[in-house]
């Protein structure tokens, strides 16, 4: 309905091939990583595998070889770092100006990487982190939370726009001292 967006009939990987996309009790959790059954889910059993397809996987380079893109929202169930290795060219060149990218805190499926190493890797890449968005606990402990990092080149700009829409709570933080 929205003709700003344009679905593609694959899942996004760090290559082009064939994998095995894990179908869930709650279609939410289905990933190309198998489900770490054995942990203690906010979801509980929502995470089981029902059965396996085949899914063929792209690399985003491969996708938008000449595009750029203002916003990557990267939501993959734990396969949000093999995706943005899949965009190695994009990233080099600078042609993805911000992302906004799902990570988990705690393992939630079998061969996920770490929060913290996607944050890293991403910071790496010349990023630096906006805010935090749809956080999640469970048990008292942060689960997941969306991220939105900046490309570098944009912070002047952002800081400046960004004024006009946030509240300068350190400034009033600072005149109460």
């Amino acid at each position: 309905i929205n003709k700003h967006v344009k679905p593609y009939p694959y899942a996004l990987s760090d290559c082009d091939g064939i994998s095995r996309l894990s179908i869930n009790k709650n279609e939410g959790t289905n990933s190309l990583l198998k489900s770490d059954e054995t942990k203690d889910h906010p979801h509980n059993d929502l995470f089981y595998s029902l059965k396996t397809i085949k899914i063929v996987t792209k690399k985003l380079d491969d996708v938008f070889k000449d595009e750029e893109i203002d916003i990557l929202k990267l939501d993959l169930q734990g396969g949000e770092l093999n995706a943005l290795k899949g965009a190695t060219n994009l990233l080099a060149e600078k042609r993805i100006k911000s992302i906004l990218c799902e990570v988990m805190f705690e393992t939630t499926y079998m061969e996920q990487c770490k929060g913290t190493e996607l944050i890293s890797y991403i910071l790496n890449l010349g990023f630096y982190i906006f805010n935090f968005y749809q956080t999640h606990f469970h048990h008292g402990q942060i689960y997941q939370t969306d991220i939105l990092f900046i490309h570098n080149t944009l912070k002047e700009t952002i800081s400046q726009n960004s004024k006009h829409f946030f509240m300068p709570f350190s400034k009033y933080l600072l005149s109460i001292r």
